[in-house]
């Protein structure tokens, strides 16, 4: 227990200060100012233009002033101190030292962000928070990349005395979604930012002009937001597209103007200006708003610094160039069109407007730039130095910090919102506050709002402050389970419920968690009456967190808390409202059931598995009460083992059988389950351990395969990955032949001799299973070979229906699958550039342990082709496990056709951008298209969790009635037209059909033979719409089921295309579909469609290829 708890302290170590602490024991500097920008990362702005106040007015003389840096940016505040003369300041490295003192210490202390978590403000102390602009787009709660900082800023506000807002409509927002509306009891006033006093002296302006050297000319600030670049890619194309810009500005702008610039410095120290004319920086001298103030105007995007410029009355032109797509994912809080400043996207039309004059309406000054003056850092200071002022309306907000009840709910686990919904419906007179630990999610407070919206969230800090002797005495308390009063830790409760609640004050606490004993500490030092819950049994914690609450309400109990008991609600609730009939997962969580010692074995048509287990569950249950499911089969165990004995904890041996003819039409993959019913009847599913002793070991590890003969499907216990036990089914293989498995052993042993240097360069090509020679790998191989690679082969099968189309140049490096060549250059290759998994390579769904241990090698460099165009189906669906990225000690790469479909990659797919070839398709290049093409080709994607119901009436299926709603819809004259392409793996249920359509289905046809014919492809969400559409086929694209599918999918999923950009027609439904189908027939592809086409298959050159060899040679894969 000692080692997780020095664990614990080494994970949030960075964030205790113990300096800070014993800091705060030194009496106030009653003559010292800490001043903090940008969290020490900001050498200008709001805090700049305090710390100018406080070094050039005489009034203050007598003060020292902290200005707080980090290391970065120590050397840039030096050279601005130097350069304005500023000697009587003292630069601190925050985090330092140093910093902890002047923090703990300095009477005045004034940020325009946050100050680190540990920081605890002292009575004494007087803080001026400014913030560091008008929010134009979404901040706090309504803004998921904020939540995680929600905590500390909620709690520098608490702390705030005095809480700056540019406007009241900055203020609703910070009460609205920093949820301080009810807690913030401190003084708000309503005045411009420090740093604009400078736009109210024009003289100051027009100096700083001459000073730059600018007199006469026309002088325009560009100033653009800077864009979240995430990956190394977006860093790198913002860059271009910056540059771009610039370079532009300078041919266009005329001798008389001059566009300086201020960009991140991200860009900044990348983007030589020096050979610009008309284009150069900001002075690296003065502060940024002193040059602003000097400019004609202003050129921004999405930047607040226009809230700011306006009071100046000068123009602002809003350059938007990226408009579509920066606003798709980022919340605003007004209309961008709505703001009241010509919105242009191109650089002609930035300079078209630099001519032109407009006025900033009154209206718009009134509401967002109220209450400037030239001295209005003097008038800041002096009322933190006196507290009074007659410049600004000082406001605290009504009725709050009043008849709070303050509900704890740790890291809000969803079991414990039912809960507290009924806490907060049955005693409404409380305005409720929901404290949580550790990071808010999205749900959580979505679910928080549907509760009550007016309910508060608010944020404990994760890392608590403990001197040493402190953080002893806790470990010593907790290890011997000690509860009783102790003044060193009531001082730590105290202090840090200072820290984290400031002066909150509730009338009541709830512990709705009681998992933290810290924080139990806290809050009983707070005011109110306090109570811990106790919770319904239908869920279970883990034995540690078990005891951990125990002792946290034992301490609670001893300091106050009273119980209140919800358990008997919760138990019902859980019990009326359970309608799938599944326990709670936390029961499954907390259930091991493990094959110790297993035999898994088959004989006579039987599957049967027989090992010494051990199973332990969160509650009793009986051996006898148990069963195993596989998939949705049932079966009843037997046990040589106390099986009517109620207990948590079960040991012996037992076994099964799984009868072959029951598992014909599983699907491939199913799990084998012991299943127990909880206290109330619910199913508890708990997978079954493979084999314990390799704990979450994934080897591959098989039994004996089942083979039913009649129909040739083979199935089998095998280990998948963190080692659960499943029956795979499938068709019989090639190589599950005795034959083909020692040729497989004898050409694994041999490849571990064959040492020469052509072995060593081997590249394999392959297709789909190795059975094709039609889609890119095959354009890639034959170009390969034409430039000279001799070492790349391509695995093909002996009877591919289309093997006399291959040219017989390339017939040497054929090789032929199930040959030993093919099972020895597979085992040697370290490099496979395939359109499918490596596993395609030699046998789908193989059993066997040799090839099983090469698919899943670390040692290879593998290059994803892809069979089309992956952006349809999202790649953050739980359906696309086997598209996500491979951890490779080698090369892994994917090949896609755009931008677009990279992004989609790497954000959706978390690949890296390194792993992406912008090249496109190789098979593309080979598209052709037939002038008389006139085939209308159906194909829906088919819908893998239907197999089961096809399988038995597959007319009853939703595919089968959609597909015969959209051939129904083919006008009568065009029906002849008609060509309906299957999934293979329903072609045989589609060969049972009617007369009406069975004249129709193609089988067993090359889809480019079939697409070269295409005038019309009817589709859903199949990737082939890219070929058909590459090649000048019309796409319509039928959405009737979309939303049904993209949850059958996975409840992530989401279609790529969307009626904005989707390169064809769209229906819904049947209705307008036959008028869809004879227009589209009849016309060409339009402007607009291709040019959204365009945007997701970036070429149609011809040298998708070419352009992936030469990337295949760059990054030494070939």
């Amino acid at each position: 227990m000692f080692k997780r708890y020095l664990n614990k302290f080494k994970k949030v170590k960075g964030n205790i200060e113990p300096r800070y602490i014993k800091y705060c024991q030194l009496p106030i500097d009653e003559k010292l100012v800490l001043v903090e920008g940008g969290q020490g990362s900001n050498i200008n702005g709001n805090m700049f233009a305090m710390l100018k106040e406080l070094q050039t007015n005489p009034r203050w003389k007598e003060y020292k002033t902290v200005f707080v840096v980090t290391e970065n940016t120590l050397e840039k505040a030096e050279a601005r101190m130097r350069f304005y003369g500023f000697s009587n300041v003292i630069l601190s490295c925050r985090n330092s030292k140093s910093y902890c003192k002047y923090l703990a210490t300095a009477k005045y202390i004034m940020t325009d962000n946050t100050f680190p978590p540990y920081f605890n403000k002292r009575d004494e102390q007087v803080f001026l928070n400014t913030w560091h602009g008008t929010p134009l787009k979404t901040l706090g709660k309504s803004n998921k990349s904020s939540l995680s900082s929600l905590a500390n800023v909620q709690k520098n506000y608490l702390m705030s005395d005095y809480a700056l807002f540019p406007n009241e409509f900055t203020r609703a927002v910070f009460m609205k979604d920093y949820d301080l509306r009810n807690i913030f009891t401190g003084k708000s006033l309503i005045a411009n930012y420090p740093r604009n006093y400078i736009f109210y002296d024009a003289e100051s302006g027009e100096n700083m002009k001459k000073t730059l050297g600018y007199e006469g000319k026309k002088v325009f600030a560009y100033m653009p937001t800077w864009r979240d670049a995430s990956t190394k890619k977006q860093k790198e194309e913002q860059l271009l597209k910056t540059e771009e810009i610039l370079r532009e500005f300078d041919e266009k702008l005329d001798d008389s103007s001059v566009l300086l610039v201020n960009l991140h410095f991200l860009l900044a120290s990348e983007i030589n200006c020096d050979d610009f004319k008309h284009v150069h920086y900001f002075s690296n001298d003065y502060d940024t708003y002193e040059i602003l103030n000097a400019c004609d105007g202003l050129i921004t995007d999405y930047s607040s610094v226009f809230f700011d410029y306006a009071v100046t009355g000068k123009k602002v032109v809003l350059f938007a160039y990226d408009k579509e797509d920066y606003l798709s994912s980022r919340g605003l809080y007004m209309p961008f069109e709505s703001l009241p400043f010509p919105i242009v996207e191109t650089v002609e039309g930035v300079i078209d407007e630099m001519n032109k004059e407009t006025e900033v309406p009154e209206e718009f000054l009134n509401k967002f730039c109220p209450n400037g003056w030239k001295d209005s850092c003097e008038r800041l200071f002096e009322m933190m130095v006196t507290g009074e002022t007659s410049s600004y309306k000082l406001e605290t907000t009504e009725g709050a910090g009043k008849n709070i009840c303050l509900i704890y709910g740790g890291a809000l686990p969803s079991v414990h919102f039912e809960g507290i919904r009924k806490t907060v419906k049955e005693n409404p007179e409380y305005k409720y506050v929901v404290a949580y630990r550790k990071n808010l999610s999205q749900k959580k407070k979505d679910m928080i709002s549907e509760i009550d919206e007016n309910i508060s969230v608010f944020g404990l800090l994760n890392a608590f402050q403990f001197s040493v002797i402190e953080l002893i005495t806790f470990i010593i308390y907790r290890l011997l389970g000690l509860t009783k009063s102790n003044a060193t830790l009531n001082g730590m409760y105290k202090r840090e419920a200072r820290r984290n609640f400031y002066a909150f004050n509730p009338v009541k606490i709830i512990d709705f968690s009681s998992a933290n004993n810290v924080i139990a500490g806290m809050l009983s030092v707070l005011s109110g009456e306090k109570y811990f819950v106790k919770h319904g049994d239908f869920y279970k914690v883990r034995k540690r967190a078990e005891k951990n609450i125990a002792y946290t309400q034992k301490l609670e109990e001893k300091r106050g808390f009273s119980q209140i008991d919800l358990s008997e609600y919760e138990n019902n609730f859980y019990a009326e409202n359970n309608e799938d009939g599944i326990a709670h997962s936390s029961l499954r969580k907390s259930s091991r059931m493990k094959n110790i010692l297993p035999l898994y074995i088959s004989s006579k048509g039987k599957m049967k598995c027989i090992s010494l287990f051990s199973l332990t569950t969160p509650i009793k249950t009986r051996l006898c009460d148990t069963t195993i499911t596989v998939a949705e089969l049932e079966y009843k165990p037997k046990f040589l083992a106390l099986t009517k004995k109620a207990s948590q904890k079960h040991f012996g041996i037992y076994w099964f059988t799984v009868p072959m003819e029951d598992v014909l039409n599983l699907p491939a993959t199913n799990m084998v389950a012991l299943n127990y019913k909880d206290d109330y009847g619910f199913l508890v599913q708990c997978h079954i351990v493979y084999l314990s002793p390799l704990k979450n070991t994934f080897v591959g590890l098989r039994g004996q395969m089942c083979i039913d003969k009649e129909t040739s499907t083979v199935a089998i216990f095998r280990q998948s990955t963190k080692n659960r036990l499943n029956v795979y089914v499938r068709s019989v293989n090639v190589t599950d032949k005795i034959k083909e498995r020692i040729k497989q052993y004898v050409a694994y042993l041999v490849s571990l001799v064959w040492v020469s240097n052509k072995a060593k360069k081997i590249v394999l090509l392959y297709e789909k299973n190795s059975s094709k020679y039609e889609e890119s790998a095959s354009v890639l191989f034959e170009e390969l070979i034409d430039s000279g690679y001799k070492n790349a082969y391509f695995i093909v099968t002996r009877d591919y229906d289309f093997f006399d189309r291959i040219p017989e140049k390339y017939l040497s490096n054929i090789i032929y699958k199930y040959s030993f060549k093919h099972y020895l250059y597979f085992f040697k290759s370290r490099t496979f550039i395939g359109t499918e998994a490596i596993a395609h390579a030699i046998d789908l769904k193989t059993f066997n342990i040799l090839p099983l241990k090469k698919i899943v090698s670390k040692n290879l460099n593998y290059v994803f082709l892809q069979h089309g165009v992956m952006y349809m189906v999202s790649l953050n669906s739980e359906s696309r496990g086997m598209f996500k990225r491979k951890s490779l000690k080698g090369k892994y790469r994917v090949v896609v056709s755009s931008q677009a479909e990279s992004d989609h990659f790497t954000t959706l797919g978390r690949h890296l951008e390194e792993d992406i070839y912008i090249t496109g398709l190789p098979k593309f290049d080979r598209n052709t298209h037939n002038e008389n093409a006139d085939k209308i080709v159906i194909m829906p994607t088919w819908r893998p969790w239907e197999i089961n119901e096809a399988r038995a009436e597959f007319t009853e299926t939703p595919y089968f009635k959609m597909l015969m709603r959209i051939y129904d819809s083919v006008p009568e004259n065009l029906k002849e037209k008609v060509i309906i392409l299957p999934h293979p793996l329903i072609v045989n249920e589609l060969s049972k059909l009617s007369d009406k359509v069975t004249d129709k289905i193609v089988v067993d046809a090359r889809y480019d033979d079939i697409l070269k014919d295409t005038a019309v492809l009817i589709t859903d969400y199949s990737s082939i719409a890219y070929d058909a559409f590459y090649r000048g086929a019309r796409v319509v694209f039928y959405w009737e089921e979309k939303d049904y599918c993209m949850m059958q999918y996975g409840p992530s999923t989401r279609l790529m295309l969307d009626e904005e950009n989707v390169y064809g027609d769209f229906a819904y439904s049947t209705d307008g579909l036959s008028e869809i189908i004879e227009r589209n027939y009849n016309n060409l592809q339009t402007e607009e469609q291709k040019e959204k086409y365009a945007h997701l298959v970036n070429f149609h050159d011809g040298k998708n290829t070419q352009r992936l060899i030469e990337f295949l040679k760059r990054d030494e894969i070939i």
